[in-house]
């Protein structure tokens, strides 16, 4: 079958990212890959921080180990801020709006 592994995070990490758009399909695809077969399992490593669900890349959900995310967005966030800016200059967003939502958030 491939390989399987006793915790949630090491899946992930061996992978080193996963799909994570469709949450409950990605806590399946996770619990699958362990040697539990548990969603509970998977569940509990969101709990402790051992995975996250972020956007570390292409605007993306995708999971990660807790542990990695740091330095998968430091890599990343450069291109994700520059893409976020030419997005919002589309939209005709300029720096006063955004400092005045700053302002009423």
């Amino acid at each position: 079958m491939g390989d399987t592994f006793d915790d949630p995070a090491d899946v992930v990490g061996h992978l080193g990212c996963m799909q994570g758009q469709d949450l409950p399909g990605a806590l399946v695809s996770v619990a699958l890959r362990t040697e539990a077969r548990s969603v509970e399992a998977v569940r509990a490593a969101f709990d402790d921080a051992g995975l996250v669900r972020s956007w570390p890349m292409r605007g993306t959900l995708h999971l990660t180990r807790g542990a990695d995310i740091g330095w998968m967005c430091s890599l990343t966030a450069p291109r994700m801020f520059a893409q976020a800016a030419k997005r919002r200059a589309e939209l005709g967003i300029d720096e006063a709006m955004l400092n005045h939502a700053a302002r009423v958030s």
